[in-house]
C-alpha cells in the first residue's frame, strides 16, 4: 500500500506480527517485517518470506476514541470482495485481540495533485473512483449489505450534519493554550473558523428552507449508500497499466450520499479540483437513483464539509488525535503545518460556497 520505511528489530512489537504472518502461511523464521510509510492513523507493515507477501495493519486504539476501525474495515472489505470488486486489497484474516488485520499487497504509485490537474488523467481517476462506488452500491439492498454498520460519523439529516460539525468546532474552541502554537490555534478558531461556521450554518438553513428541505428530515434507507468514507485519492494507487486501486476503509459503512460527495471534494491530502464536481454529482445521483431534493442536499453540504475538513486538519491539537498520530508516525510536531493547511482551507471556503450556489441553481 505504500513504500517500505525500514526493517523492524526483534522487539516485542514484532511478536504478534510474526505470529499473524505464520498464521496466514508465511514461513516461520524466514519472515522479514518492514514498516510501510504513509499511514497517518495506524501502523502498516509488509510481511515477506521471499515467496509471498502480505500487508499487516495494526489499528490505533484510544480510550477517547471508541471506533473499532479494524472491524469496520475488515467487514467492508470482505463484503466488497464477495461482490467481485477487485480494485481493493483482498482481506485475508483479522485478529480482534491484537487489533490486527491482514490483506494482500496491492501495487501502484500514489496519486498526486498533478495527476488530477491533467484533464485526461483526472477524468480517468474520477471515473475509476465513481465506478468503485457504483460497484459497491449495485443491489445494495441484499442481506449482507444490510449487516454492515453505519459509517463513522454517519448523518442522515441536515440537522445531524450541522450538529456533527458544530461539535468539532466546539472541541477546538475549548482547547486551553499550553504554548505559542496552541495560542495560534485559539486565534484562528476565534477570529476565523467560528465566524465562518456560524455564517455557513445559517446559510445552509436558509437555502434548505427555500427549497422545501426540512432540516430534521432523515433520508430513507433506500436513499442511503455504502460509502468507503474518507474517500479520495490520498487512499488510492495507480499502477503502470493505469488501473486505480483503493484502500483504507476503517471509517466505511452506510452513509448519506451527500456526505460521500462532500468529503470527496473537501478532503485535503490530494485535493480534487472543484470543476469535476458538477459531472460527478450527476453521475453519483444517477447511479443511486436520487431525487432532486437529494441532489440539492449534496450541494448544500459542500461548504459545511469544507468547515469540517478545516477541523479535521486541526485534530493534532486534540488529545486523541495527537495520540493517534504519535502511534502511526515518529514525525516532528505537525501542529504548525496543520495550522497553515487549515488557514488555506478557510481561504478556499469561497470556492465551495460558489460551487454550492452553482449546483443549487442548475
Amino acid at each position: 500500500m505504500a513504500t517500505a520505511a525500514g526493517l523492524l528489530n526483534g522487539t516485542r512489537q514484532t511478536e504478534p506480527l510474526l505470529r499473524v504472518a505464520a498464521d496466514v502461511g508465511l514461513a516461520p523464521g524466514a519472515v522479514t517485517l518492514s514498516r510501510l510509510g504513509g499511514g497517518a492513523n495506524n501502523q502498516v507493515f509488509l510481511a515477506d518470506d521471499g515467496k509471498a507477501r502480505f500487508v499487516i495493519k495494526s489499528y490505533f486504539r484510544h480510550e477517547a476514541d471508541s471506533r473499532d476501525r479494524r472491524a469496520a474495515e475488515f467487514a467492508f472489505s470482505t463484503y466488497a470482495w464477495s461482490r467481485g470488486i477487485r480494485c481493493i486489497a483482498e482481506p485475508v484474516a483479522t485478529y480482534p485481540a491484537d487489533a490486527l488485520s491482514v490483506f494482500t499487497l496491492i501495487g501502484g504509485q500514489p496519486i498526486d495533485a498533478g495527476t488530477l490537474a491533467d484533464d485526461t488523467k483526472g477524468d480517468d481517476a474520477i471515473a475509476a473512483a465513481l465506478d468503485f462506488v457504483a460497484e459497491l452500491n449495485t443491489d445494495r439492498s441484499n442481506d449482507r449489505a444490510a449487516g454492515l454498520p453505519s459509517a463513522s460519523e454517519a448523518c442522515f439529516s441536515l440537522d445531524a450534519h450541522l450538529v456533527t460539525v458544530a461539535k468539532r468546532v466546539e472541541r477546538l474552541r475549548s482547547i486551553s493554550s499550553a504554548d505559542d502554537i496552541d495560542a495560534r490555534l485559539e486565534s484562528l478558531v476565534a477570529d476565523e473558523l467560528l465566524p465562518a461556521w456560524d455564517c455557513i450554518a445559517d446559510e445552509t438553513r436558509v437555502l434548505a428552507e427555500a427549497r422545501g428541505i426540512a432540516m430534521d428530515a432523515e433520508i430513507t434507507d433506500a436513499a442511503r449508500c455504502l460509502s468507503p468514507s474518507d474517500f479520495g485519492f490520498h487512499n488510492a494507487l495507480r499502477d503502470d497499466a493505469g488501473i486505480y486501486r483503493f484502500f483504507d476503509f476503517e471509517y466505511a459503512g452506510w452513509d448519506d450520499p451527500a456526505k460521500l460527495f462532500a468529503d470527496f471534494f473537501c478532503q485535503k491530502a490530494v485535493p480534487v479540483p472543484l470543476h469535476y464536481a458538477p459531472a460527478a454529482m450527476t453521475r453519483l445521483a444517477d447511479m443511486l437513483n436520487l431525487s432532486k431534493i437529494a441532489r440539492h442536499r449534496m450541494a448544500l453540504l459542500l461548504a459545511v464539509y469544507q468547515i469540517k475538513w478545516c477541523c479535521i486538519l486541526l485534530n493534532e491539537f486534540l488529545p486523541a488525535g495527537r495520540a493517534r498520530r504519535s502511534f502511526a508516525t515518529d514525525a516532528p510536531d505537525p501542529r504548525p503545518a496543520q495550522l497553515d493547511k487549515a488557514q488555506q482551507a478557510l481561504n478556499g471556503l469561497l470556492g465551495h460556497t460558489a460551487l454550492r450556489d452553482q449546483l443549487l441553481n442548475n
